[in-house]
C-alpha cells in the first residue's frame, strides 16, 4: 500500500473501532428506549423481562 504507513492505519483501525463501539451503545440505549416507550404506552411492565427473552421472541415471530 503505497503512501499508507502502520501508524495511518492503526490509528484509522482503532478511530473505527471506537466508532462502531459507541454506535452499538446509543443503539442498545435507543432499543431500552423504544421498551421502555411501548410499555408505557400498553400500561404494561413486565416483570423479570432479559434480553434472551427478546431475542427468542423475534427469531420466532419477527413481526
Amino acid at each position: 500500500m503505497a503512501g499508507y504507513d502502520l501508524k495511518t492505519i492503526e490509528s484509522q483501525v482503532d478511530f473505527a473501532s471506537k466508532l462502531l463501539s459507541l454506535a452499538f451503545k446509543i443503539g442498545v440505549l435507543l432499543g431500552g428506549a423504544c421498551l421502555l416507550f411501548y410499555c408505557y404506552r400498553l400500561d404494561y411492565f413486565p416483570v423479570g423481562l432479559s434480553v434472551g427473552d427478546c431475542q427468542r421472541r423475534l427469531k420466532s415471530d419477527p413481526f
